[in-house]
């Protein structure tokens, strides 16, 4: 667990990084998952956007991040949110 890892990471002297890739499906967990990240300590958060890879029957459902997705908006309220922002605030250029 998260905990095990936390004390593993003093001993050792390694990080901890999280991964989470945003799509349609996980679009309202982002700033939980900041959160998550900030209560485990965890040592860094990353965000990707989806890409098409060939894995989705229709990618353009899920991609969030692109302007004419019925949720763009949501995703652009999620990256401008201050909790989001304080991590990444370089996000906003792109979009």
């Amino acid at each position: 667990n998260i905990d095990y890892l936390n004390v593993l990471k003093e001993s050792y002297n390694f990080k901890v990084y999280a991964s989470f890739v945003i799509q349609k499906d996980n679009l309202e967990d982002v700033l939980g998952f900041i959160d998550f990240c900030e209560d485990n300590e965890i040592d860094s958060c990353d965000f990707t956007l989806l890409q098409d890879w060939g894995s989705f029957a229709d990618f353009n459902s899920q991609a969030v991040h692109k302007p004419d997705h019925e949720l763009h908006y949501k995703f652009l309220e999620i990256i401008n949110h201050p909790k989001f922002q304080k991590l990444y605030p370089s996000w906003l250029s792109n979009y």
